[in-house]
C-alpha cells in the first residue's frame, strides 16, 4: 500500500473509532508497564521504555474527559512522532490502516465547532472515524511541564 495523506491508523477508545495519519505513527506495541512521572501534566499516565527510548504515555481517556480505568492486557500503545519527540498513546485496540480519501472526510469545525483535538470526520464501511489532530493533544503549557518532568526524571533531581 502506498503511504499517502489519506492513510490513517484506526484505533478504538471506549468503543469510539479514532484515527491518526499513518505518517505520524512509528509503530504499535502491546501495553507495557507504565512508570509514574512526577511533575507531569495530568494527561500523562507516566513513561514507558521502548527499545531503550523513554517515552511519555498520554492517557487519551483523561484528555477526552472519559472515565479512566486500569490498564488491561489487551490494551495497546500507539507510538507516534510529534514534532521533535516521540510519545505513546494508550488505546484499547488498533484496527489497522485504512485509506480514507478526502471525499469521505468532513472538516471537524463544520460538524463540531470548537472541538480542539479533532481534525476531521470520515465515514467508512464500519461507520464514523474521528481523525485526531496530534499536535493539539498537548498545550504549550503541558509541553513545558512534560519537558521539565522528563528532565527531572533523567537527571535524578527531585
Amino acid at each position: 500500500m502506498e503511504v499517502t495523506d489519506s492513510n490513517v491508523v484506526v484505533f478504538t477508545l471506549n468503543d469510539r473509532r479514532l484515527a491518526l495519519p499513518l505518517t505520524s505513527v512509528l509503530r504499535i506495541v502491546r501495553i507495557a508497564a507504565i512508570d509514574p512521572l512526577p511533575g507531569a501534566p495530568s494527561v500523562v499516565a507516566g513513561v514507558v521504555n521502548v527499545r531503550g527510548e523513554v517515552m511519555p504515555v498520554l492517557n487519551l481517556r483523561e484528555r477526552f474527559g472519559m472515565a479512566t480505568r486500569e490498564v488491561e492486557l489487551s490494551d495497546h500503545l500507539v507510538l507516534v512522532r510529534r514534532q521533535n519527540s516521540h510519545i505513546a498513546l494508550w488505546v484499547d485496540s488498533v484496527s489497522g490502516v485504512s485509506e480514507l480519501g478526502e471525499q469521505s472526510r468532513v472538516a471537524a469545525e463544520t460538524i463540531f465547532p470548537g472541538l480542539r483535538y479533532l481534525r476531521s470526520v470520515a465515514k467508512d464501511q464500519d461507520g464514523l472515524v474521528l481523525i485526531q489532530d496530534l499536535d493539539a493533544f498537548l498545550s504549550a503549557e503541558e509541553l513545558v511541564e512534560l519537558e521539565a518532568a522528563l528532565e527531572q526524571s533523567t537527571t535524578g533531581t527531585r
